[in-house]
């Protein structure tokens, strides 16, 4: 699903995001790896999206599964590297608040 984004993220990324808030734990790990991967091959791509993903990560830092807090964790890391101007005030944010990333 991933690949497929990166084709058309104007498209897809929206659909993502959406299963990503509406989907049961297990799938929402899966939905995430979406992001992560995306992240991997082209984060390009995810560049003029990068307030929405904040949103959506920071949301889903409190979440009862390890799982998902890993790759929210991972995810954050990814973009900070690749985005550190447009990531740095939310990942530092976060670091300083009582949520954990």
């Amino acid at each position: 699903m991933g690949n497929v984004t990166i084709g058309n993220p104007d498209h897809f990324l929206a659909q993502v995001f959406e299963l990503v808030n509406n989907s049961q734990e297990a799938q929402k790990y899966l939905f995430l790896n979406t992001i992560r991967e995306i992240i991997v091959v082209d984060s390009r791509c995810l560049q003029s999206y990068t307030w929405q993903l904040n949103e959506l990560l920071l949301s889903h830092t409190t979440s009862d599964s390890q799982q998902i807090r890993n790759i929210v964790a991972e995810i954050l890391g990814r973009l900070l590297a690749d985005f550190p101007d447009e990531m740095f005030d939310t990942v530092d944010a976060g670091l300083k608040s009582t949520i954990s990333i």
